[in-house]
This record gives structure tokens, sequence and C-alpha cells, in this order.
């Protein structure tokens, strides 16, 4: 019997040791969230649908990291602001977004000699004034006039910070969509969007509202971070930084320029 008892001890820690490894060997689920609005080249498609070719440079890039990282994304669309909300509330774990000091609160970054490192940064964006000719106007000589002029941007954009400080009034807009409309019909002068990744132009013009440019260079230009809600962070944090790592030795650009080339973009 007390072999018998031996044996069963035996075989119970080797099933305890093995289960163990089953779970370190299972990727860790991620849920991702980004908007529900193309957004090229990172994003492509609209509605919380994710395309099952071409969907976009960003998701091309978390997919080739599932395998070597150990992780597996779950994609979730959403409006940018939704998206945020649903990270707060523990809903999704992770989105992209630019490093704003205000967000360190919500946000885990990859970090590097307490400095946000941009090695591991996943993209590099400029954002574009995009209006009107009489707002191009305004702009090249906005510090010698007292006039201010209005602009659109969907809440919770990080470069809404900067804007204060301009001679602007900033109409929030439900959407980039919302945004544009606001232009198109009159109610606004310009909008912002995303308008360089890596460097080279983006901006698609509208067949039915050439009229509406964007001004280079971009206003701004930031890194696009994959980044998480601190709670998820602090229970996966080798993962996560084993994720971000594998994420700086990961050439980006080749999937970035392939959208820029196959989407003709003007250079």
């Amino acid at each position: 019997m007390k072999h018998l008892f031996i044996l069963l001890a035996f075989f119970s820690l080797q099933s305890l040791i093995s289960a163990v490894h089953a779970a370190d060997a299972a990727p860790l689920p991620i849920r991702f969230c980004y908007e529900d609005k193309e957004v090229l080249p990172f994003y492509r498609g609209e509605g919380r649908a994710v395309p099952v070719n071409n969907p976009g440079a960003n998701i091309e890039i978390l997919r080739a990291l599932e395998h070597s990282a150990g992780v597996e994304f779950e994609l979730i669309r959403r409006p940018w602001l939704r998206c945020w909300d649903m990270l707060e509330k523990g809903s999704v774990d992770a989105l992209v977004a630019s490093f704003r000091s205000s967000r360190l609160g919500t946000l885990s970054y990859p970090v590097k000699d307490n400095e946000v490192d941009s090695q591991r940064a996943m993209s590099k964006a400029g954002v574009c004034f995009v209006g009107t000719q009489e707002f191009h106007e305004f702009w090249q000589s906005r510090h010698t006039s007292d006039k201010r002029m209005a602009v659109a941007l969907p809440k919770g954009y990080g470069v809404s910070e900067r804007l204060k400080h301009e001679p602007l009034t900033l109409i929030n807009a439900l959407s980039q969509d919302d945004a544009f409309k606001l232009v198109h019909n009159g109610r606004v002068s310009a909008m912002m969007d995303t308008c360089t990744a890596d460097g080279k132009r983006t901006f698609v013009q509208r067949s039915n509202a050439k009229e509406i440019a964007p001004i280079y260079p971009p206003f701004e230009v930031n890194h696009g971070y994959l980044v998480f809600s601190h709670e998820f962070y602090d229970q996966n944090k080798a993962k996560i930084e084993s994720l971000w790592d594998a994420l700086g030795q990961q050439n980006n650009s080749q999937v970035l320029e392939r959208y820029l080339n196959e989407y003709s973009y003007p250079r």
C-alpha cells in the first residue's frame, strides 16, 4: 500500500508539472481595441469587422508577433474614445497610443532609464491640419492676426493638448468622418488627420472635396506605442516586456512600405 501511495503521489506530481508547463506554453490572450474607421496605412476597413486580407499595417505587425512572443490578439474595433473607456473599465487590455504624460495614470508604456522607449514603438505618424484654402492662409499668418478659426477633432485625441495653445476653437466630433463632414459643410474650417507614416505622406484626397487639403509639414509627429492597462501589465509583466522587445527588433518599416506602395499615396 505504501508503494502504491508513493506511485500515485509521483504521478500526481507529474500531472501537476505537466499542467504548469502547458499553462506556460499557452499563448497569452490580449484583447486589443482599435478604431472602427479606416486610418491608412495602419488600419483598413470600416465598422467592427476585421478585414480578412490586408487589415492594415498595425494589425499585420501584431499578428507577426503572436507566435514568437507567445501571445494571441483578440481584435476588437470600436470608436477611439470607446476603446479608451473599455480599457479603463478592464473590458480590453491594450491599444495603440502616442505618449502623453497625462496618460501615465492609465497606460503602461515601454520604458528604459525612466523614459518612454521609442526604440520599442510600433509606428511613427504625423498629424496635419486638413482644411480649406481660407484656413491655409489663416494658418500662415496666425501670429500676426487676432482671428480665430474652428477646428473639428474627435474627443480623446491627444493632439488636443497642443492645440489649446493655438488661436483655434476646438469643436468635438464623434469621429473622423464626422469631422470631415463638419469641414465639408462649412461648419468648421479644418480638421486633424494622419498625414504621414514613417516620414512618408499618406493623406488621400477625397474626390468630392478636392478643395480640402492637408498642410505639410505635419503639425505633430508621434510614435505609436502598444500600451496596456496597468492591471494587465502588472499581471503579465515578463511576457509584455518580451513582447515589446520583439516589437523593437522586428522590421516594421517593410510592412508600412508595402501598404504605402499598394495604396498609391501621393508622395
